[in-house]
């Protein structure tokens, strides 16, 4: 967002004397990691651990709340596609209302729940596009996200298509998945990766006939979708459970106190 180069300028020496200073910097991908290495912190020092999930929070075996499936907007035997979060700039979520255009008319319906400084443009291009199969819902505490979750039998994860968000990844997808959904990530670069390795559905980012296609075969595929949720759900077991990481951020902090 920043285009003054001299506030630039300052900003990066003052990050880069943070790098210095500290004892271990600990990024959230590899990509980050990458990066600090490009440019001039030593490797040694340089750690990632990722975002996880709490798994106790999620049960991939609780049914669906036909009330909250009523409040975002499904009828029985529609297939409901959530996407929960912010509504920022970095998610590009006016594609996925030009993809929800594509299957309007169709026994599908999308929900976005949350708020951000995009939401206006999403409803406006809601508006535009006179969709009859989207809603949109202000944000929740943390403490309805799990049935929110599990009232949806898709989640999405978009970002925009920018060389930048490569190296991101949304942490909302560790949750999507500790609730056992089916995942579609319209997203490239490291988060496509763990996706691709959690068995969940991948498309170009901003691409929306790519997505609409993506949506539209799962919708039709019940037996699919509970199959990417289970192994969605072993994969955050595994590899992104939050005691584990903090086992590992622990280990981080021992060796630079002993340091």
């Amino acid at each position: 967002m920043l285009t003054s180069r001299s506030l630039i300028g300052l900003l990066e020496r003052l990050e880069l004397a943070a790098y210095a200073a500290a004892d271990a910097v600990v990024v959230v991908s590899d990509g980050f990691r990458a990066n600090l290495i490009g440019r001039g912190v030593p490797p040694g020092k340089v750690h990632t651990i990722r975002n996880g999930v709490t798994l106790g929070q999620f049960n991939p075996d609780t049914a669906a709340s036909p009330a909250v499936r009523t409040r975002l907007g499904a009828q029985p035997g529609d297939c409901l596609v959530l996407y929960l979060g912010t509504h920022g700039i970095s998610q590009a979520l006016p594609a996925v209302a030009d993809a929800a255009a594509r299957l309007d008319g169709e026994p599908i319906v999308f929900a976005f729940v949350g708020e951000g400084a995009d939401k206006q443009r999403l409803r406006s291009r809601v508006h535009e596009l006179g969709l009859a199969n989207v809603s949109l819902h202000p944000g929740v505490p943390h403490c309805d996200v799990p049935a929110l979750l599990a009232a949806a039998d898709i989640c999405l994860a978009p970002l925009r298509s920018v060389p930048l968000f490569v190296t991101f990844i949304p942490s909302k997808i560790f949750e999507y998945l500790a609730a056992g959904r089916a995942v579609i990530g319209a997203v490239a670069g490291e988060s496509a990766q763990i996706l691709r390795e959690a068995g969940a559905a991948v498309v170009p980012p901003e691409d929306s006939d790519a997505l609409a296609g993506e949506i539209r075969a799962l919708a039709a595929d019940p037996a699919r979708r509970r199959a990417m949720g289970r192994q969605g759900r072993a994969h955050v077991e595994l590899a992104f459970d939050r005691v584990t990481l903090a086992r590992q951020y622990r280990a981080i902090l021992e060796a630079a106190g002993r340091g």
